[in-house]
């Protein structure tokens, strides 16, 4: 009986378990680590520019050390976006060479990445509004951080990228501390480093990554993908 329901599933192809679709985290790092980088400049922006509200003298003149780290920071940003959307480009590249269905894997998860996207925006306009009616605009980088940092589970989960599920618990993490430890201004200041500070970490790691796992799909793939990106007529 054995034999003949292999042999049935053979000549049945429609029968015949179907292979899962292929994974979309090998081919998302560079996507992934490129709005890491946008979102953790927006964030030590945000916590970098409280600065002056708590040492006053950073904004004046004298204040050189202030000027400097905002070029740090821009140029970190310059570099590493450069960076992520090199390889982006390489990964959208190495899509179409692996036949991996791209289209397909986002009809897939289009409907629940935006359904964790809305959550997202709808927690953090809730955030704000409790922040303005309970007066307390201290707490307002630690909430809409601390909705940002839950929504990483979800996205990790649906991406089938583990590294989402430790930026997610960092953040989190981080916003507790911060308004445990700190009160005031200083909570947005801490806030905005760590969890600027995390995204940055977290993008260089699925930056490093994704070098390994171009190594395991083949330098073949990879050298193709380039050729096919260089090749590739550009939208007018």
């Amino acid at each position: 009986m054995e034999g003949a329901m292999s042999s049935q599933t053979m000549s049945d192809p429609a029968s015949a378990p179907r292979a899962p679709t292929p994974l979309a985290a090998p081919w998302l790092h560079g996507a992934g680590a490129t709005i890491l980088i946008a979102m953790g400049f927006f964030w030590l922006g945000w916590g970098y520019g409280y600065v002056p509200k708590l040492w006053p003298i950073a904004s004046t003149q004298t204040g050189l050390g202030f000027g400097l780290g905002w070029m740090v920071v821009y140029a970190a940003t310059i570099v590493l976006l450069v960076t992520a959307i090199r390889a982006w480009r390489k990964d959208h590249a190495r899509l179409r060479i692996a036949a991996v269905p791209g289209a397909e894997l986002w009809r897939r998860n289009s409907q629940s990445f935006r359904r964790i996207t809305m959550f997202e925006g709808i927690g953090c306009g809730l955030v704000v509004v409790l922040a303005l009616t309970l007066h307390r605009p201290d707490l307002m980088a630690a909430g809409i951080s601390l909705v940002v940092g839950l929504h990483f589970l979800p996205l990790g989960r649906l991406f089938r990228m583990p590294i989402y599920y430790g930026a997610g618990a960092a953040v989190v993490v981080g916003d507790l501390l911060c308004v445990a430890l700190f009160s005031g201004p200083a909570v947005t200041v801490a806030v905005g480093i760590a969890t600027g500070a995390i995204f940055w970490i977290t993008a260089i790691r699925m930056l490093l990554h994704r070098q390994g796992l171009a190594r395991e799909l083949g330098s073949g793939i990879d050298e193709a993908a380039q050729v096919s990106f260089r090749a590739a007529p550009r939208k007018e």
